[in-house]
C-alpha cells in the first residue's frame, strides 16, 4: 500500500471496469442503484450528467461515512468505462480495516450496477416506480458489532457498581 499525500494515510481504493453497455445506460444504473445498496444516502449524492461525473454517500457507523466517486467515460457506443474512487468523507484511510471495508462498500455498489444493468426495460420501470421489491443488501461495519456491546456492557456494570455502592 502506498502511503498518502498526509502522513501515515493509505491511497484510496479505486477500481476500473469497463462494461459492454451504452454510457446512457450506465448513467440510469447509477441512479437507480441506491435500490439495492441500503447505505446509500440518497439525499447527499450529486449527480453530473454534464461532466459523467457521479457521487454517492455511503454511511457508516461511529464515522460520517464515505463518498464512492464514479467517473463515466464513453470508450464506444457499446462500452462505458468505470472509474470507482472511495474517499472518506473526512479525513483519510489510516488502517487496513477500513480499506478493507470501503472495498466492500466498492464491491457492493459494483455488484447493484451490475444487477441493474443486466435487468430488463419492464424490470427497470417496476424499479423506479417502486413497483418491485428488493432485498435489501448491507455491508455490516467491522466497527459496529463488538465495540457497541463493550461498550454497553462497561456502563451497565459501571451502572449497577454506582447503585449497588
Amino acid at each position: 500500500m502506498a502511503l498518502g499525500e498526509y502522513g501515515g494515510s493509505i491511497a484510496n481504493p479505486q477500481r476500473t471496469l469497463i462494461v459492454n453497455y451504452n454510457i446512457e445506460k450506465v448513467k440510469q444504473a447509477i441512479r437507480l442503484s441506491y435500490h439495492y445498496v441500503s447505505d446509500i444516502k440518497l439525499e447527499q449524492c450529486s449527480f453530473d450528467d454534464v461532466l459523467n461525473i457521479y457521487t454517492l454517500h455511503l454511511s457508516e457507523v461511529l464515522s460520517l461515512g464515505s463518498n464512492m466517486i464514479l467517473l463515466l467515460t464513453k470508450e464506444d457506443e457499446n462500452k462505458t468505462k468505470i472509474v470507482f474512487e472511495m474517499q472518506r468523507a473526512y479525513g483519510s484511510y489510516n488502517s487496513s480495516v477500513e480499506i478493507d471495508y470501503a472495498n466492500k462498500q466498492l464491491n457492493m455498489v459494483c455488484d447493484a450496477l451490475s444487477t441493474v444493468l443486466s435487468m430488463t426495460e419492464d424490470d427497470i420501470e417496476k424499479l423506479r416506480t417502486g413497483k418491485m421489491i428488493v432485498p435489501s443488501t448491507k455491508v455490516k461495519s467491522a466497527k459496529s458489532g463488538w465495540g457497541c456491546t463493550i461498550l454497553l456492557t462497561i456502563i451497565i456494570i459501571g451502572l449497577l457498581i454506582w447503585i449497588l455502592s
